[in-house]
């Protein structure tokens, strides 16, 4: 088990506040092994080791509204990983996704999702994300796009 505890910190504009951890570069192989506070917010993850984000993973976190697993080996990420939570931003770049994963539990929250890095060739998932903004695709074995793809995202304003 990690002290997660050494690694929260807690950040406070005005009358908000907003608890953030960084489990970062600590060796981490399954997420159900980080004890996180149930009211954080920012979970910054990258640098690790984990290879799936499964079912109900994060359902505790309420409150969370942004994950980074930035520079895993993430493979897998199941379409339950997110259901109860309010994630606005979501960093799976530089992984070893070869599909945009399933991530309709939060379609209607999620504002900007980096994907870029994976060996992505599967674009379908896509179509679910109609509050979408921000969107990095770089860095995958692309050559083409349905043209249907981005027509329901409405709202997207980068493309990268």
């Amino acid at each position: 088990m990690f002290c997660v505890f050494c690694f929260v910190k807690i950040y406070c504009v005005m009358f908000s506040c907003a608890v953030v951890i960084d489990l970062s570069n600590t060796g981490l192989t399954d997420i159900a092994l980080a004890s996180l506070t149930l009211d954080v917010h920012y979970l910054e993850l990258q640098d690790n080791l984990l290879t799936s984000l499964p079912a109900n993973c994060l359902t505790q976190y309420s409150l969370l509204e942004y994950a980074g697993f930035m520079n895993n080996r993430i493979s897998y990420v199941d379409k339950d990983a997110f259901t109860g939570t309010i994630i606005s931003s979501l960093r799976v770049d530089f992984n070893k996704l070869t599909a945009v994963p399933d991530l309709s539990s939060i379609s209607g929250t999620l504002l900007m999702l980096n994907l870029a890095g994976n060996d992505i060739t599967n674009y379908d998932n896509l179509r679910s994300f109609t509050k979408l903004e921000t969107l990095y695709l770089g860095n995958n074995p692309f050559t083409e796009f349905d043209g249907e793809l981005f027509g329901s995202m409405t709202s997207l304003s980068t493309l990268a």
